[in-house]
């Protein structure tokens, strides 16, 4: 008896310590009458009539913050109204001045709504409103009117505070940390430049140079989102849409330059979910010289390529082809003498990458895309010229091709160009190398359709042997021109089998052409071609 005495006078102390909901008190269909509530209890109120509006006047008092010196005095409310059968209902939330800062109507008839992560600072007033979305329907008969608003605060570290869905609004993401917020609600009456779109926005700021960011947003489940990444003259840096509903997105190798940056994160399709957070991380660091900086997707941008190691075994960058379409462009310069590049772009799940080779003027000089889907391409004997700028260009196949979560290798060596080497591009006959009797030279025959020119100059009239040697997988023509363009001989092989042909040059000029059977290609083995003296 004792026992259950003690459990009832336990249970009593319990029940009175218990905080009752506030209740409504009409009318309250203004601020200016506004119902008085606290933000530890729950409302209770009637929806009495179609028309009818309940105003709520909050105080958040100092009490429920920290006081410590230099803490920020700001926490985030979230809201939650439940349901009325057959009433679809509306709630907004007003600050002190009856700005109006979020309103939220995604559920429905007879389904309860919910505002998350409104940003609330102390001994500050706001209003909440609930009312029944207008229809020009009558009002239908309902077993009960009455609704209940319950409320939760939280504190504001390492969380979105609302409203943040302007540009003008954005609130600071701080580097290497993360943040939480919700894609709530999911259309926004008041966001008129986002097209009624509820958006979320930050800005980051940047006071040293030579650093990259990475960002990565995580997945929420029916959602398909997106980032959009702006400088600090508002241009729109690039927009990231790679993936699909509750898959998140990323973007990489942001180079810095000592800036500001503003995120916007928004649902695709202006969907939204109150009960599962998304969360937005940074990753802020010095750029190891290794890596592309975004964006470098024109030939103004390009991500300078810095060769500290003249031969084997070369060097080696990072880059992603993201976003969707993304176009990679990489400079190189070498100073002294004429040298030889050869580059090779390592294999991406689902894409068909693409390897390009331009002059300082943006003029495709070699386009190599001998394999498919997920394989190497391979650039061989690239000429380089001293002082001169030039380009290599990656890129995807297709524009709607992208990996954000697999990196593709950039790899470059390049080296002193000695006479016996090629020097691409040799495609066309002004463009032909020069070859001496008594020499040779070794050649690749890629990319597939690539065709070499050679030229060779001779004092007197001369039998000359020519000889190609055999490329595994390839099958050699070689053709003899005149000066004048006659064609002196013509001569093609089967796969990997030798060309040899003695034939009679005339005085002056004559020209080497030398080309693989169609879609044929070998950038593994070289071949070497010689002319001597019969």
């Amino acid at each position: 008896m004792k026992k259950l005495f003690f459990w009832f006078i336990v249970s009593l102390f319990l029940f009175g310590c218990a905080k009752k909901p506030n209740s409504e008190k009409e009318p309250n269909g203004s601020f200016n009458n506004a119902t008085k509530i606290q933000c530890d209890r729950p409302v209770k109120g009637l929806i009495n009539s179609k028309l009818d509006k309940d105003y709520y006047r909050m105080v958040v008092p100092l009490s429920v913050y920290k006081k410590e010196a230099g803490v920020q005095r700001e926490k985030i409310l979230r809201i939650d109204l439940s349901e009325i059968e057959n009433m679809d209902l509306t709630i907004s939330v007003f600050n002190s001045k009856q700005e109006q800062l979020k309103i939220c109507n995604d559920m429905g008839k007879g389904k309860g709504e919910v505002l998350t992560n409104i940003g609330v600072e102390a001994e500050k007033e706001y209003f909440i409103k609930v009312e029944q979305t207008y229809s020009r329907e009558k009002m239908v008969k309902t077993s009960s009117t009455s609704y209940k608003i319950s409320f939760k605060l939280n504190n504001r570290d390492g969380n979105e505070s609302e409203p943040n869905d302007k540009k003008v609004r954005a609130i600071p993401l701080s580097l290497n940390k993360k943040v939480k917020g919700y894609f709530n609600p999911a259309k926004n009456p008041i966001n008129k430049l986002g097209n009624y779109c509820e958006e979320d926005w930050y800005i980051v700021k940047v006071n040293r140079e030579d650093f990259l960011i990475d960002f990565s947003l995580s997945g929420v489940p029916h959602i398909d989102s997106i980032i959009e990444i702006y400088d600090k003259y508002d241009y729109n840096l690039t927009r990231i849409d790679n993936y699909t509903y509750g898959e998140g997105e990323s973007y990489s190798y942001l180079a810095t330059g000592g800036s500001n940056y503003t995120i916007l994160v928004k649902s695709k399709e202006s969907k939204g979910n109150s009960q599962e957070s998304y969360i937005l991380k940074t990753y802020f660091r010095k750029d190891d010289k290794e890596s592309e900086n975004e964006p470098n997707n024109n030939r103004n941008k390009a991500t300078n390529l810095s060769i500290k190691k003249i031969g084997s075994p070369g060097q080696k960058y990072k880059g992603y082809i993201n976003p969707k379409g993304d176009v990679d462009w990489y400079k190189l310069k070498i100073s002294g003498r004429k040298h030889v590049l050869a580059a090779m772009v390592t294999g991406v799940e689902s894409i068909d990458t693409i390897l390009e080779f331009r002059d300082e003027m943006g003029n495709l000089l070699n386009n190599v895309n001998n394999m498919g889907l997920e394989q190497t391409e391979v650039l061989s004997n690239g000429g380089l010229i001293p002082d001169k700028n030039y380009y290599l260009v990656v890129r995807g196949s297709s524009k709607k091709e992208t990996n954000a979560r697999q990196f593709y290798n950039l790899n470059l060596v390049v080296e002193l160009y000695k006479p016996e080497m090629e020097l691409e591009p040799n495609n066309i006959k002004f463009k032909a190398q020069e070859i001496k009797v008594g020499k040779n030279i070794k050649a690749y025959l890629s990319p597939v359709g690539d065709q070499d020119w050679f030229k060779l100059n001779v004092y007197s009239e001369v039998e000359l042997k020519f000889s190609v040697t055999a490329v595994p997988r390839v099958s050699l023509t070689l053709n003899i021109y005149g000066s004048q363009g006659e064609k002196i001989t013509c001569i093609s092989g089967e796969k990997e089998t030798i060309i040899e042909k003695i034939s009679r040059i005339p005085a002056g000029d004559c020209y080497i052409h030398i080309n693989a059977g169609e879609d044929e290609a070998n950038v593994r083995d070289k071949y070497v071609l010689s002319v001597v003296q019969n």
